[in-house]
């Protein structure tokens, strides 16, 4: 972050309260902890600060204040586009504060009094996800995606820094938007960027992929239908643009989309109206529409196998998102993000990658783009073992030192510049993904064990999770501990 004067800054918080003590306080408390801060006694003076062009990292801010209270401050630092951490403060709190605050950005809210550590570790919060999301994040502070992690927008590549601007400009209007890029490259990640950095965000986010279901369904996906309008509809069914009325749609591979589906979708984006299926009632809905295609849609127009006014309603801002391969300097940070996540999420340690091992993960083609990058390290992460990712993402590329061969318990995996073989031997059972995971994590912690001669708390340290966890982990996966450290 920088400061109205430009120096380059970290971890700054600016504190807002209206009680003198309380301001020393939390100064005492956040300096010691690690932060620059800064402090106001009243909402006017944040808004000032702000407008001054000054830029914190995290904002405290009390709700009960003299002149304008806390959540007419919060909704004008939204309005003015602020991008700062926040925490709420208040000694009267009440559940309608509490929710208003959290919908308008706040990730936390504290009521006096609260204890050192509370507040400590909200900061902390809003240091480690801005620390992931790195200097070209779009961040809702508290938006998270499905595994509950801060949405990720990663790299420095300047197209996507490009890509960033626009989306920020673009996120508060209704305009329709088409996202093209290869499979993997992260185009449903910008659509919810759009969606929940705009005016819409409290609003439904609704995803459907055109090329996931048969053409006789996907009209009934779409618009939904009436009871009876076809055999097994027994009941009444909404369908996604009415799911998504005052929110976003995304069309996932609007590419594939069949053309009699596609001259219905036209009617809706003009008319912002339809009927649902077996149905007469107009309905009207009023839905932001964001498509997405892997395709050369302008060479399907010239095929006639997509409808060219169509193609003109969704391309008024078009976004494209370079494949892996071209933004090659961005992949050590994707590498760190990615082994960051699913070291913890799995509760095992960071893998730690060489120089070499970068530099074939960096000049590696990636065909899947981020998807089979991430798949790769979350492999290599279960299982422990570095050489794993390698074979996986590998298998047909230049890795000289490979064949790497693994005793896998149902046969010999060995991989090499030719072939992925795989000699099963008698047994051709396939596993549980999930007994694969506990196989994994137990071998890692007796190696831990061992190293550390049964000492659990020394283990714990070196598995990076607490001591708590370890010990149950000990005892879901059966671990005597007599056996591990002879």
């Amino acid at each position: 972050m920088k400061n109205g004067k430009g120096s380059a800054q970290s971890n700054t918080v600016l504190i807002c309260d209206d009680e003198k003590n309380m301001r020393r306080v939390l100064e005492d408390i956040l300096s010691d902890d690690g932060w620059e801060v800064t402090s106001v006694g009243s909402g006017e003076e944040v808004l000032k600060r702000v407008d001054d062009g000054e830029t914190y990292d995290a904002i405290v801010m009390d709700l009960s204040l003299p002149g304008m209270n806390g959540l007419e401050v919060i909704d004008q630092l939204e309005e003015n586009g602020c991008d700062s951490g926040l925490v709420v403060i208040t000694a009267y709190g009440s559940v309608e504060a509490a929710i208003h605050a959290m919908k308008h950005g706040a990730i936390d809210f504290l009521i006096k009094p609260f204890d050192n550590a509370r507040i400590k570790g909200a900061l902390r919060k809003i240091r480690e996800s801005r620390g992931l999301l790195s200097t070209v994040q779009l961040s809702h502070p508290t938006l998270v995606g499905e595994d509950n992690h801060p949405l990720n927008i990663v790299g420095h590549d300047p197209r996507l820094t490009s890509i960033i601007h626009v989306v920020k400009k673009i996120a508060s209007l209704k305009t329709s938007v088409l996202i093209h890029g290869e499979s993997g490259t992260g185009k449903e990640l910008v659509a919810q960027a759009i969606h929940f950095n705009g005016a819409r965000r409290h609003n439904p986010f609704v995803a459907i992929n055109c090329a996931a279901l048969p053409e006789t369904l996907l009209e009934s996906e779409f618009f939904g239908h009436e009871r009876g309008a076809f055999t097994g509809a027994h009941a009444l069914q909404k369908g996604k643009f009415e799911l998504a009325n005052h929110g976003t749609l995304f069309l996932d591979e609007i590419g594939d989309m069949p053309l009699s589906l596609q001259v219905k979708l036209l009617r809706v984006l003009q008319e912002q109206k339809f009927s649902r299926v077996g149905g007469e009632k107009e309905i009207n809905v009023d839905v932001r529409v964001i498509a997405a295609t892997n395709r050369n849609l302008e060479e399907a127009v010239q095929q006639k196998s997509f409808r060219e006014d169509l193609f003109y309603r969704l391309n008024v801002i078009p976004v494209t998102l370079p494949p892996l391969r071209e933004r090659k300097s961005d992949i050590p940070q994707l590498v760190d993000h990615f082994m960051n996540r699913f070291a913890k999420r799995h509760h095992l340690p960071k893998l730690e990658l060489n120089d070499d091992d970068m530099e074939m993960l960096t000049n590696h083609p990636w065909a899947g783009n981020i998807r089979e990058l991430q798949n790769a390290i979350e492999k290599a992460v279960v299982l422990q073992d570095k050489d794993a990712l390698f074979s996986g993402a590998f298998s047909t590329s230049s890795r000289d030192d490979v064949p790497v061969s693994a005793h896998t318990g149902g046969g010999e995996v060995a991989v090499n510049d030719d072939q992925f073989l795989l000699d099963l031997g008698e047994d051709s059972t396939i596993r549980q993904l999930s007994e694969v995971a506990a196989d994994a994590q137990r071998a890692a912690v007796i190696r831990a064990l061992k190293l550390c001669k049964g000492n659990k708390s020394e283990a714990s340290k070196r598995l990076g999770v607490s001591y708590k966890t370890l010990f149950n982990k000990i005892d879901d996966l059966q671990i005597q501990i007599s056996t591990t450290v002879e």
